[in-house]
């Protein structure tokens, strides 16, 4: 689950809405907001490890981490003094911001973030708050969730609008597209 921040909401129309572990998630891809590119890492995402991560969430953040750090031009230290970090924890469900909100910012990686536990409704997004770099929607993007995603009764909760990528709906890798956006995004060269 990913959070917006109160500017973030604002600016996509609306407010944030609770659950019962976090704000509601509103996008699960690059975000250009008004106050862009602020809200990016820059060349160096500063993270650590609270006390509650185990040696899994610890291995799996990790594991993640060398992946981006390979295919973007974006590296990860671990610091936890930096003003702007990541504070990597295991908390009730999965969830954090989206892009960076400055200071310390959570990350939990708890019980269920291997699969989702429910499919919210989302709005839908304009043109001004939906810039995918000029690439196609991927329906195939490891953030997009599977069409069965949240299903009680192995039936679909989500329909592809073109029924040619109805099975092949998100992924649990990283698709070239999302690797793609994210060099993009980070203005990575090369």
């Amino acid at each position: 689950m990913c959070q917006t921040s109160r500017p973030q909401a604002e600016q996509i129309g609306g407010g944030t809405e609770e659950t019962s572990t976090t704000a509601s998630r509103r996008r699960r891809q690059a975000y250009r907001d008004a106050y862009y590119p602020n809200t990016i890492w820059g060349s160096t995402v500063y993270y650590y490890f609270d006390r509650t991560a185990t040696t899994a969430i610890k291995n799996a953040f990790l594991g993640a981490t060398q992946f981006w750090a390979n295919n973007t031009c974006i590296s990860f230290e671990e610091n936890r003094l930096s003003p702007n970090r990541i504070r990597v924890f295991k908390g009730q469900g999965c969830y954090s911001y989206v892009g960076r909100v400055g200071g310390q910012q959570d990350l939990s990686l708890g019980t269920g973030c291997e699969s989702p536990d429910y499919v919210d409704q989302f709005d839908k997004e304009t043109a001004a708050t939906n810039y995918n770099y000029g690439m196609p929607y991927d329906y195939g993007s490891i953030m997009q969730y599977g069409a069965t995603s949240a299903s009680s009764n192995g039936r679909p909760t989500m329909m592809a609008r073109d029924e040619a990528y109805q099975e092949t709906m998100g992924s649990d890798i990283v698709a070239f597209y999302d690797v793609s956006m994210m060099n993009e995004h980070y203005d990575c060269k090369g």
